[in-house]
């Protein structure tokens, strides 16, 4: 007989998840080792900070704070320096809506050791089929995976199984866990991170 444990899905079993709506989603490194990026409080904003996308909602990232340099309550405002791999993730995420066009990528951080996205499903009147996001997570780690590994004669994954999901309910929580992405590198010098698989 199999004695192996079996191993349950993460994902809500009476959802259709090709359904349009919005979703966060964080992917967690294998083993959580920090080979995406490095999180610094002293240096300015730019390249690699959570990346808000245009969207029908307001940008959450105000211009006081890009100009002083911290956010609201004092805290100066961490850099995210990408590291090679962080680089590849950053350019696939961006990839995404050229394989989808009804998903869109309305924010992302790359943690040094999980990215988060939040993004949106969209079909209507576009003619498209709609993948999963379980397919979308798919294609975005296989395609990160294959360019890590292209010059390597040893084949690996940076990604731990599977991913974590959240169904986005309504503006409120969406506007919520937009406002924890962009929030994400403070939390991570704070030691308040809280969004593991």
């Amino acid at each position: 007989m199999n004695n192996l444990p079996v191993r349950k899905s993460n994902r809500h079993h009476c959802f259709d998840y090709s359904e349009n709506g919005a979703y966060f989603i964080t992917i967690c490194t294998k083993d959580m080792k920090c080979v995406l990026s490095q999180i610094e409080n002293d240096a300015p904003v730019g390249d690699g900070f959570p990346v808000p996308k245009q969207t029908n909602t307001t940008n959450r990232k105000s211009e006081s704070n890009e100009k002083n340099d911290s956010v609201g309550d004092g805290f100066p405002v961490p850099q995210v320096r990408l590291k090679p791999y962080g680089v590849i993730v950053k350019k696939w995420i961006e990839h995404i809506s050229l394989k989808y066009p009804t998903v869109f990528v309305d924010a992302y951080v790359i943690m040094p050791n999980h990215i988060h996205l939040l993004f949106r499903i969209d079909s209507y009147g576009s003619g498209n089929p709609t993948p999963t996001i379980s397919a979308v997570i798919a294609w975005l780690k296989y395609m990160i995976s294959k360019e890590i590994n292209k010059d390597n004669d040893v084949k690996k994954s940076i990604w731990q199984r599977s991913f974590h999901d959240h169904i986005i309910r309504n503006e409120e929580d969406f506007l919520l866990h937009w406002q924890y992405i962009d929030e994400n590198p403070k939390k991570w010098l704070m030691g308040k991170d809280k969004y593991y698989c």
